[in-house]
């Protein structure tokens, strides 16, 4: 009798408006938590994969100046480099420009001063026109 009153009391407690409302509240607050880790774990897989594409084309960058690196690592790449880098030539050697005179047009380009030299001669003009006001003067 006492086993069957307690299990009674059990199932009254279990199935009360107050347990309902309490396991309901308990189950909503795991679904936002589930939620709220869902949206992180989604916004983290978008990182990662573009954390992987960056890493991808660290990678290929990587390999791509490794095999400069090769290249240039033989003295013949190196002189390679350089020629392309700077026009220098080695001692001894020679530098044929060959032109067409009747084919090519070249022309002289003027350039424009930039602002400094502009701006240089300016003041030198200053300059001199104040010398020669001032000698003028006395």
């Amino acid at each position: 009798m006492r086993q069957y009153q307690q299990e009674r009391l059990w199932n009254k407690i279990k199935y009360s408006f107050a347990s309902i409302i309490l396991i309901s509240i308990l189950t909503i607050i795991l679904i936002k938590e589930n939620l709220g880790l869902l949206d992180k774990y989604l916004r983290m897989r978008e990182v990662r994969n573009k954390v992987e594409l960056d890493l991808n084309e660290a990678n290929q960058n990587s390999d791509k100046a490794n095999n400069k690196l090769k290249i240039i690592s033989t003295q013949r790449g190196l002189d390679g480099y350089i020629r392309q880098a700077y026009p220098v030539v080695k001692d001894g050697e020679g530098v044929i420009t060959l032109y067409n005179s009747s084919t090519t047009n070249i022309i002289n380009v003027d350039i424009e001063p930039n602002m400094w030299q502009r701006f240089s001669s300016w003041l030198k003009q200053v300059y001199n026109n104040a010398i020669i006001d001032y000698t003028n003067s006395k």
